[in-house]
């Protein structure tokens, strides 16, 4: 009897992170841009920060980075009276009365680990203040007479609040993307989530995928065509009233939307990657949304067009009538099937909005593509939905 052989062929590199990148947005719901934002950082060999209220699975979040790429992870909440030692490590008895020198004992400390999570890093005091920005800005750290390498990856700062003091803004400015976490506001999405609880993470990295990923993004083509682009977003930016430093725009930017395109699963780099520079020039949230259409007008406005699209959408279905509000008698039958036909004008209407822009711009466009998927989603939830009411009838009393 012949032994039928099968041949499995192993993921690579770019497969094994889109499962890492897939299971992290499966796990922290409404966190898909901060998902993406860190990956993109990592990528680049720079720093995210997460700023927002307390309880948004800020730590979670960084922990479970750490483990999908199989780096050892340093954590600490910081106070203004946080020592350099909590930090750096304690300094050596042995060799200040052995051998009359400093030097710390780094071993399970920060400068030993690859991925530090620094929770109210805005809280920082003057004392660790300097070792932050030499470690984030060369990875390296002094250590007595000693400058010494560090094996850091990536920092990822946590706060509940912006940095008050002026003597914080080179701290604010060495993280390259920068993302504020709301509570969960899907409702379908929470209930999900506490019926089910967090979705679990099995994907991992193997050693020397992320040189083979940053590798990758360094060979990501740049030339006069991007360079266009990425002019013609700076001043659109400019004029839109939003600046940013010349060692932003010429130092970050470029390596930032190539890493962005790797992601996104590009070989080349898309007008949609140049979105990545919107999380890195605001200096406060509520400036995002208009700076996101700012850079997506500039950069790609039929991608722009879908993102509003896609918008639009989202907005109209957080009016979705539930069969609970039928029972519970919140709407009559009558009342939610109006809403249902309010809904499904506006969704008519994104139809034929995003219809228009495929006509021009085709298939090649990723947000032209969502925005076609999350139009048809959405008729076929609100078909769906309004079956489920026109069916219900309520028990005989």
């Amino acid at each position: 009897m012949s032994k039928t052989k099968t041949n499995k062929t192993k993921a690579t590199a770019a497969e094994r992170f889109q499962a890492i990148r897939r299971e992290l947005k499966a796990r922290f719901v409404e966190r898909s841009g901060p998902v993406d934002g860190v990956l993109t950082a990592l990528l680049a060999k720079d720093h995210c920060l997460l700023l927002g209220p307390p309880g948004t699975a800020k730590s979670d979040f960084a922990e479970a980075l750490s483990r999908c790429i199989e780096s050892s992870f340093f954590e600490i909440q910081l106070t203004k009276d946080t020592a350099p030692e909590e930090v750096f490590g304690m300094f050596s008895a042995k060799a200040m009365m052995e051998e009359d020198r400093y030097q710390r004992r780094t071993d399970g400390c920060a400068p030993d680990r690859q991925v530090w999570f620094l929770d109210e890093i805005f809280k920082s005091n003057s004392a660790l203040l300097n070792g932050f920005l030499l470690a984030m800005q060369q990875r390296k750290m002094r250590n007595g007479a000693d400058m010494i390498d560090l094996p850091l990856e990536t920092v990822i700062g946590a706060s509940n609040e912006y940095p008050e003091d002026a003597s914080l803004d080179a701290l604010y400015d060495r993280f390259a993307v920068k993302f504020w976490l709301d509570y969960i506001g899907d409702q379908d999405a929470l209930l999900k989530l506490l019926v089910d609880g967090p979705a679990e993470i099995t994907a991992k990295m193997e050693s020397g995928d992320l040189d083979k990923l940053r590798d990758a993004a360094a060979a990501v083509p740049w030339g006069l065509d991007e360079a266009k682009i990425l002019l013609a977003v700076k001043r659109a930016c400019e004029d839109a009233g939003f600046t940013a430093s010349d060692r932003t725009w010429i130092g970050k930017a470029p390596k930032l939307v190539r890493a962005r395109a790797v992601v996104n699963g590009h070989a080349t780099v898309q007008p949609g990657d140049f979105l990545v520079l919107a999380d890195v020039i605001w200096k406060t949230h509520d400036g995002r949304p208009e700076l996101l259409k700012t850079i997506g007008n500039a950069a790609d406005p039929y991608g722009a067009r879908a993102t509003s699209i896609i918008d639009g959408v989202r907005i109209a279905m957080r009016e979705l009538p539930t069969l609970d509000d039928i029972k519970t008698g919140t709407l009559t039958k009558t009342a939610a099937t109006k809403v249902l036909g309010e809904i499904q004008g506006k969704l008519a209407g994104r139809r034929d909005a995003i219809m228009e822009v495929v006509d021009k711009v085709g298939e090649d466009n990723e947000q032209v593509n969502e925005a076609v998927d999350v139009v048809e989603s959405a008729i076929k939830a609100l078909v769906d939905r309004g079956r489920e009411i026109t069916m219900f009838r309520p028990a005989s009393l």
